[in-house]
């Protein structure tokens, strides 16, 4: 298998589980919100860990969806430069086609 094909299945692999890890850690922030006062009860005693838990599953969302940003922008640079480098007009996108 050439070096291509294995760095795109390894990219492709990676950016799967960075989608993992953001859907699974805003279902359990959503989950741990909605039902924090079944799981804190009455008079919490570590309410200190759940918000840390909180912090952490919104760090996980946020630097999840500026990785996939990123990937987003790395890509629409690519498709710029070599529209840029393109002398055929044929090669050009659609009228509907934005970058």
């Amino acid at each position: 298998m050439p070096l291509s094909d294995q760095v795109k299945q390894r990219n492709d692999a990676l950016y799967a589980f960075a989608d993992k890890i953001v859907t699974l850690s805003t279902g359990a922030l959503t989950l741990s919100t909605i039902f924090r006062s079944s799981l804190v009860g009455a008079q919490p005693v570590q309410l200190w860990l759940l918000k840390l838990a909180w912090a952490g599953f919104s760090i996980a969302i946020l630097a999840g969806t500026v990785w996939h940003f990123g990937r987003v922008r790395v890509h629409a640079k690519v498709i710029k430069q070599l529209l840029e480098r393109e002398d055929i007009a044929a090669a050009a996108p659609s009228l509907f086609f934005k970058v």
